[in-house]
């Protein structure tokens, strides 16, 4: 009776959606077992953007890669991938350079209420995916409608990238909701 029960559960198809800015949403339906190569694939196809390796797909801010499958990610119905293209220089082979610990940094978000976020990204990305990918992670809107502040306090806007900051692997960045009115709401996280 549990073999039947385990069978029928993997055979459960779920529905993910990738986004990018400036395109249209996309669904793809899969089982919880299939590498998300698939997805990837599908994606880039319909798009007509080439190889689905000359974007970068995230989920809650982490990389995914091809042989990951919605299981192991603990991905659900509705669960949102984003696609981002790859910086330009990149697509030029011959410049890639083996990415190490000295090109990307690891930034914790903090937020009254919510767990510790973490977001890796290259030192020259500008900061805004991770202030997206930490509001659309706790639903809390549109991303402008957070106030973002390193540990000395200064404001974090979305343009600007890491080493404009210089800001270092487990750096706090605190988030703030944007105050109304005289209306009193904590977010849920």
């Amino acid at each position: 009776m549990e073999a039947t029960k385990i069978k029928k559960e993997d055979d459960v198809k779920i529905t993910l959606k990738v986004q990018k800015e400036g395109t249209k949403d996309f669904y793809y339906t899969m089982k919880r077992d299939e590498p998300l190569q698939k997805l990837m694939i599908a994606y880039c196809e319909r798009r007509k953007l080439g190889d689905y390796q000359s974007l970068r797909f995230h989920v809650d801010g982490d990389r995914v890669i091809g042989y990951h499958t919605p299981r192991e990610l603990q991905l659900d119905n509705g669960y949102i991938i984003d696609a981002w293209s790859e910086d330009k220089v990149l697509l030029d082979k011959s410049s890639v350079k083996k990415q190490d610990d000295r090109d990307s940094v690891t930034l914790k978000v903090e937020k009254q209420g919510c767990k510790d976020y973490y977001f890796t990204l290259k030192r020259d990305e500008p900061l805004e995916k991770l202030m997206i990918s930490f509001c659309q992670h706790y639903n809390l809107g549109h991303y402008k409608t957070i106030q973002f502040h390193k540990y000395d306090g200064s404001r974090v806007q979305g343009h600007q990238t890491p080493n404009q900051l210089d800001l270092e692997n487990e750096d706090v960045i605190d988030a703030w909701e944007l105050s109304t009115g005289g209306a009193f709401r904590i977010a849920k996280c």
